[in-house]
């Protein structure tokens, strides 16, 4: 994440970091531990190698960051605009305290610090863009994390209705450069970038109106593979009335969680796998968290109980790979949560 002509104790922090990624990814049980392109840490192979780099390696050899005794996930980017984000508000958990966001004067050096080109649409193409199944007039941002990052919006439509939607959503569906965006219209003066510190609107709609209903999600897939995602969702429609898409994690580390339904205790989770299972659907069990979409209505209900399961899929999803007996895809770790 650094040119190789950097100072050699920059090389060497970046390779201490790197390391503590990869040694902290280490999963015995796992076909693979880490891909090695954004997803994890990219690695063009021995002919993207350098002298000055491998000397930062070897500088630092058997050296990591740990807290507590342990090595830490240590993640690293190019560019992170001059301010990082608390790590429950990109991957949910609990949160880490070595993982809060902090400032970083030294980003605007990097040549992704400024959007060049912010993106403009109409409200016909937003519409289409974000599925709101009308044009879009106004989008309200309602939270932000500690840095600036939309965590949730309010999207308003020509109906007068309107809709909420997480800033990852947002980011994914339009195609931004990341969440730490803000929205002006033609019509109006030019939008001042928001503090950074968090700045949330007037009276927000209260987060946790998001988890008290359905806070288990009963997960079929966790993938980075978007499309696929969404062909599964349509496949468990007829047997799972709560199921919806639920995107975390931002850029490369983003995530899609096919959620079968959404329950409220324990025993409902049990009830809810035994019969996904029986329909040939292996699944997990995770918590909600305050950036997540609103459950849907049908969350009340339960896995559909036919007289005689469907027949199980004859193979996987395009693109996905299929689950292991953990429920998601072999080789693959979950992001960072409950």
């Amino acid at each position: 994440e650094m040119p190789s002509s950097w100072a050699p104790a920059a090389l060497q922090a970046q390779a201490i970091a790197a390391r503590s990624y990869a040694l902290h990814a280490l999963d015995s049980s796992a076909s693979f531990d880490v891909y090695p392109d954004a997803r994890s840490q990219v690695y063009g192979g021995v002919d993207a190698e350098a002298a000055t780099t491998n000397a930062a390696i070897s500088a630092t050899a058997d050296q990591a960051v740990t807290y507590h005794g342990t090595v830490v996930a240590a993640f690293f980017a190019a560019s992170d605009g001059g301010y990082t984000e608390d790590v429950q508000n990109v991957w949910g958990g609990l949160g880490e305290p070595y993982l809060v966001g902090v400032p970083d004067p030294f980003d605007a050096i990097a040549p992704s610090h400024i959007w060049q080109h912010p993106p403009k649409f109409t409200g016909a193409q937003l519409g289409a863009l974000l599925g709101t199944g009308g044009t879009v007039t106004k989008v309200d941002v309602l939270k932000r994390g500690v840095s600036p990052r939309v965590m949730l919006a309010r999207v308003s439509l020509a109906s007068g209705a309107s809709v909420e939607m997480t800033g990852s959503d947002i980011e994914a569906y339009l195609g931004l450069d990341s969440t730490w965006f803000w929205v002006g219209q033609s019509n109006q003066p030019t939008p001042k970038q928001p503090p950074i510190g968090g700045s949330p609107t007037p009276n927000p709609t209260p987060t946790v109106a998001h988890t008290r209903a359905g806070s288990y999600l009963v997960v079929v897939s966790n993938s980075s593979h978007a499309a696929a995602s969404r062909r599964l969702l349509t496949r468990i429609k007829h047997i799972a009335p709560g199921e919806q898409l639920i995107t975390r994690g931002t850029g490369s580390h983003r995530r899609y969680l096919v959620v079968a339904i959404r329950v409220n205790t324990s025993a409902a989770v049990t009830k809810a796998r035994v019969a996904l299972r029986k329909f040939g659907y292996t699944s997990v069990v995770m918590r909600a968290i305050a950036g997540d979409p609103a459950p849907r209505p049908a969350i009340t209900q339960t896995i559909a109980a036919y007289p005689a399961p469907p027949p199980k899929p004859a193979a996987p999803v395009g693109g996905l790979v299929p689950p292991t007996s953990s429920g998601l895809p072999a080789g693959a770790a979950p992001p960072p949560g409950p």
